[in-house]
């Protein structure tokens, strides 16, 4: 548990602290004005993240605009949470653990300095884009507005 802890507090000083996001409860959730964002943290030498049914299903695409941030080791991977819905997450293709319900599992995958998530179970993917703290929040300053 202690390892899990540690592992989603990863870069989460950034979300909150510089870009101003309020965390939901105790999820991978985070919100301002307008703005959603699931965060998965992926400290593990598999490079792999899970993304929970419970957290999208709380995402309304007609209220808020979607961002999905990867915090992978150091780095801040960022996708459109709609194109990342759209290309990566399929009904069909759920994995179920009674202690996390219903979720996807995906690996970051690095290829000569890009990056992608990839559904470990349909191998559908999204491309990640890398980004620091302050493209991160100007992209999120002007959404918030």
């Amino acid at each position: 548990m202690a390892d899990n802890t540690s592992s989603n507090n990863v870069n989460k000083d950034i979300l909150v602290g510089k870009l101003g996001l309020e965390q939901y409860r105790n999820t991978n959730i985070y919100k301002k004005n307008g703005v959603f964002v699931i965060s998965p943290s992926s400290q593990n030498s598999y490079g792999w993240f899970d993304v929970r049914k419970v957290n999208l299903d709380r995402y309304d695409s007609n209220r808020d605009k979607g961002h999905l941030i990867v915090r992978f080791q150091d780095k801040l991977l960022w996708a459109d949470l709609n194109d990342f819905i759209t290309n990566t997450i399929s009904e069909e293709r759920i994995v179920y653990t009674s202690s996390i319900g219903i979720h996807w599992k995906f690996n970051v995958i690095e290829h000569m300095g890009r990056y992608s998530a990839v559904n470990r179970t349909s191998k559908q993917s999204q491309e990640l884009t890398l980004k620091d703290e302050k493209e991160l929040s100007t992209m999120l300053e002007l959404e918030c507005r």
